[in-house]
């Protein structure tokens, strides 16, 4: 490669790896000896985030463990690494700010629609699932489930002693008193948004070249600095059913998954209003659907 200085490229590399602990100082130095730009984000601190490991008291190799919870088997577990710093670039090469960006990503979901908005790329499509809306027990989120499930080990019947996990289906409907703020340009009937009501609910899990993601209910747009992703209105559990649910921003203009429609329940998405009393208003509207954005930055 014609590298004709005193920093060699394993030099270069050992200096990156110990970009980790030491930072800016080695940056500068290898930068110095080798002749290459110096980007300013290649002086951020490491980035870092957390997982629990459900049911062990060890993390996997490569994560370190922030604290453990031996009583109940649960583990939480930090991944630290600097995405500006991986890279080997040859002498009189400059830093490149897209490339030192490229391994930093965030994820979230769309709700109601099997693509991704501009920009984003489709991790997977699936349909919405969770607990019924009449069982007490079982998970309080709504998860975004894979069409295509792998299977580890299992048994052939329900078992007496088990968590369920249930489709969802859409409660949108005026006519009979579910309130119904969405866009019927993507309804299982073209216009009409009535038709998405006892549908059920297509996601799609969303990847961007970004750290972090937001849902910010009340809002339509984004803050300054944050990247828009897409914006809808709240939805959640009817507030008299038996199981509580999260609080998710559905897509203003959702879709329905083909050849559904029959009432089979399970778990269900309703508008969210607001209700004034703790609530303040005149800022809220008592009875008004809730509007929701996710924004990542």
């Amino acid at each position: 490669m014609g590298v004709s200085i005193t920093c060699s490229l394993v030099i270069l590399a050992v200096c990156c790896v110990a970009t980790y602990s030491i930072g800016e100082e080695c940056c500068s130095r290898c930068c110095n000896q080798c002749h290459a730009g110096c980007n300013s984000k290649a002086e951020k601190s490491p980035v870092k985030t957390t997982y629990i490991r459900w049911g062990r008291t060890s993390c996997p190799d490569g994560a370190a463990i922030v604290y453990a919870d031996k009583f109940r088997a649960a583990t939480l577990c930090g991944i630290q690494y600097n995405p500006y710093s991986i890279n080997v670039y040859p002498a009189n090469a400059s830093c490149n700010s897209n490339a030192e960006k490229s391994h930093v990503k965030t994820t979230y979901i769309r709700w109601g629609r099997t693509s991704c908005p501009d920009g984003a790329a489709i991790v997977y499509t699936g349909i919405a699932g969770g607990s019924s809306h009449v069982e007490t027990g079982g998970g309080s989120n709504y998860q975004c489930l894979p069409t295509n499930p792998q299977w580890g080990r299992y048994t052939s019947a329900k078992s007496k002693y088990s968590a369920l996990m249930y489709g969802a289906e859409y409660q949108f409907e005026t006519a009979s008193g579910h309130p119904n703020p969405f866009d019927g340009d993507n309804a299982p009937t073209p216009g009409d948004r009535e038709s998405l009501y006892e549908s059920d609910v297509p996601c799609a899990v969303c990847s961007v070249p970004r750290s972090t993601s937001i849902m910010i209910p009340a809002w339509k747009t984004c803050p300054d600095a944050w990247h828009f992703e897409y914006t809808g209105y709240l939805v959640s559990e009817y507030a008299k059913h038996g199981g509580r649910r999260t609080f998710e921003c559905m897509d203003a203009a959702p879709e329905g998954v083909p050849g559904s429609g029959a009432n089979k329940n399970g778990a269900l998405f309703y508008a969210v209003e607001a209700s004034c009393g703790s609530l303040p208003c005149p800022n809220y509207k008592d009875g008004a659907e809730l509007t929701c954005v996710v924004c990542t930055s």
